[in-house]
């Protein structure tokens, strides 16, 4: 399931996409997780991470992708999956051993354009 997706326009064929995203991720019991960004559905970027007990880590990609053509495109960031089956929850945290999340959900998703 997607976290946040942005439909973006690149305005050069040539250029570089420089996408950054972090989140909070809550994780069920001791479990570890996976998050990417995925440049029309490649994935460009991956990170893993862990929970412990009552806790949650951060899940925090750097991807650079071709821009190839100024076709409109989309950028996704999510969660790929834990490695033992349990609960994956971007942009929530942990709290006795219940996922969590405050208000709202948190992450950010930032595309920079550059030209090389």
């Amino acid at each position: 399931m997607a976290h946040i997706t942005i439909s973006f326009t690149p305005t050069s064929a040539t250029s570089k996409l420089v996408c950054f995203a972090t989140a909070p991720v809550g994780v069920g019991g001791n479990d570890m997780f996976s998050t990417g960004i995925f440049h029309d559905g490649n994935c460009i970027a991956y990170a893993a991470g862990n929970g412990y007990s009552a806790d949650a880590d951060s899940g925090t990609n750097i991807g650079i992708a071709n821009s190839t053509n100024t076709s409109a495109r989309n950028i996704t960031f999510r969660g790929i999956g834990s490695n033992a089956g349990s609960n994956l929850v971007m942009g929530n945290y942990r709290s006795n051993s219940t996922l969590q999340m405050t208000s709202g959900v948190y992450g950010s998703l930032t595309i920079m354009e550059i030209e090389p």
